[in-house]
């Protein structure tokens, strides 16, 4: 949890810092907030490597699809919130899908 915490911190931070200075928004050039997303995702998966296939699949198809509230981050959100929290709502939601089939007994 710390590193996830540390992650997040340092990618607003630098998505800020390389925005500014490239004169740009969310560049494909940034991959600290998908870092931050996936780890997020990650966190009911555990050591169970199906868990973990499951919470990228899942973070990566909510990261492309954007569905809302992703899309709201990602449409709506300036500056470093909106590089970061698109990435980091696709993570959560990712972490609550997959909480969720696992309670449910599913994996």
């Amino acid at each position: 949890m710390a590193g996830i915490v540390i992650v997040t911190i340092l990618g607003f931070w630098a998505a800020k810092k390389f925005d500014e200075e490239q004169n740009s928004h969310d560049s494909k050039m940034i991959v600290i907030d998908e870092v931050a997303g996936q780890w997020i995702a990650l966190i009911p998966a555990g050591l169970d490597p199906v868990s973990i296939v499951l919470s990228f699949s899942l973070f990566r198809l909510f990261d492309i699809l954007k569905p809302w509230p992703v899309s709201h981050f990602d449409k709506n959100v300036k500056g470093a919130a909106g590089v970061m929290g698109d990435d980091i709502v696709a993570g959560l939601l990712a972490m609550l899908c997959l909480g969720g089939m696992r309670y449910a007994g599913l994996i």
